[in-house]
């Protein structure tokens, strides 16, 4: 009976793993805006991988093709994070060591009309990249209306920061 409500409740929770979310980049230093679209991919009972892929529209004087602006990072995560009791455990222990990554629970904060969502921050251990993201229960999907991410050791540009809010 216990491994049967346990699947039904983990189906439940997986309804939302179809969902794509949107972001338009905001306008930076070098870059007009783009697009980052975020989705859960190979979800299981234990784990979920975040799908971000990104597109940065450049500024005309910038010296590098298009092609190294676009790209995509993958990070699995526990399927705590796909709904508010994970980001609630992550809150009360402050930090988690995960798959390939370490994620910090870094405050509350109302943004617009997400009343309460939470702040996290994702360092990767292979260090091409590093992320805060914002989650709210609303949100579908992942549930992520926010994110700021460094691209690290870009060519010419070096590190390089991205800014996103959901469409």
């Amino acid at each position: 009976m216990k491994s049967i409500l346990f699947s039904i409740l983990f189906t439940l929770s997986l309804h939302s793993y179809g969902d794509v979310i949107f972001h338009n980049i905001a306008k930076g230093k070098h870059h007009k805006g783009g697009e980052i679209k975020i989705e859960a991919l190979e979800a299981n009972s234990d784990s979920f991988v975040a799908h971000i892929s990104y597109k940065i529209k450049k500024k005309i004087y910038i010296p590098i093709g298009s092609n190294k602006l676009k790209g995509s990072v993958k990070q699995s995560l526990p399927t705590t994070f796909s709904e508010k009791e994970g980001y609630d455990y992550l809150q009360s222990i402050g930090s988690l060591k995960v798959k390939k990554a370490t994620v910090k629970f870094i405050k509350r904060e109302s943004i617009g009309s997400y009343y309460d969502s939470y702040k996290i921050q994702i360092l990767p251990d292979n260090g091409k990249w590093k992320g805060y993201l914002w989650y709210h229960p609303s949100v579908n999907g992942v549930g992520w209306l926010k994110s700021e991410l460094t691209l690290l050791d870009i060519p010419v540009l070096g590190d390089y920061g991205l800014s996103s809010f959901i469409q």
